[in-house]
């Protein structure tokens, strides 16, 4: 059958088995003779001068479910179902239980790639509403040849991490300050009612000192002291550990909650 309309050219309709192998016009037709479950209804000739494949078949009688070998597109929105095993390209590592969904590969998110030695490796933060349940914790410390002085503010960062051991002795009663990180604020980082525990370890001199100013985000706050006993002094030739437990009240607000250990 030809059909033409307003265009110059007629397109041609017709019926075959195979994909055809004589040359056609843009829009011209081969259906199926004896379409099947999963297959096509036939070939069309597209505009780049080849016979392609179209009309999916569904594979059930009452439901559109489709077969096909391959997805490809610039944005694909949509669901599916299934663990995938049966398209090309797509693992099927993902498999349904009586809870939810598991794998046995490890993940990486935010990442281009999942990490070596990890189940689960996120890039960036992470926030867990709910419980977290935990088997163990290893946690980042840094470790730093730094010198705690008089003359200088020492900025904790605590978008990295919580744990700051400076090995070399310190040289004067220093002060410090507590942020996310050099380019935003702690403010900005916890939210009200959210509290964060960081601890500073120090390694003391013959002369011992200690952190007698504590700021957040370059603001002075006032602590509240372990036993009451406000803290004025270090120990002498041994390692002291500062607690701080930042507890967010309201924005800019803080209650901090301040310790000292001693080791020896």
């Amino acid at each position: 059958m030809f059909l033409q309309g307003d265009a110059i050219i007629s397109r041609k309709y017709t019926v075959g088995i195979s994909t055809p192998t004589n040359a056609g016009n843009p829009g011209d037709v081969v259906y199926q003779a004896t379409p099947e479950t999963g297959g096509s209804l036939g070939w069309v000739y597209t505009s780049d001068n080849n016979w392609r494949k179209f009309g999916p078949v569904s594979t059930s009688t009452t439901s559109i479910n489709l077969s096909v070998n391959q997805i490809t597109a610039n944005s694909f929105i949509g669901t599916h179902s299934g663990d995938g095993s049966g398209l090309t390209n797509v693992s099927d590592i993902w498999r349904t239980d009586a809870v939810g969904i598991h794998t046995s590969t490890p993940i990486g998110i935010g990442t281009i790639s999942a990490k070596s030695g990890f189940g689960l490796y996120v890039e960036g933060s992470t926030s867990i509403n709910g419980t977290l349940r935990v088997f163990e914790i290893i946690e980042t410390a840094t470790i730093s040849a730094g010198i705690l002085t008089s003359t200088t503010v020492q900025n904790i960062d605590l978008g990295d991490n919580n744990v700051y051991y400076f090995t070399s002795p310190a040289q004067g009663n220093w002060i410090i300050n507590f942020r996310s990180n050099s380019s935003q604020t702690l403010n900005d980082f916890l939210s009200v009612g959210e509290s964060t525990t960081v601890a500073i370890i120090t390694t003391q001199g013959s002369t011992p000192y200690y952190n007698s100013t504590v700021r957040i985000d370059g603001v002075n706050q006032t602590p509240k002291y372990y036993g009451g006993n406000i803290i004025t002094s270090g120990n002498a030739n041994g390692i002291d550990v500062y607690t701080y437990v930042i507890i967010k009240t309201a924005a800019n607000t803080y209650t901090v909650l301040y310790s000292q250990s001693q080791y020896s």
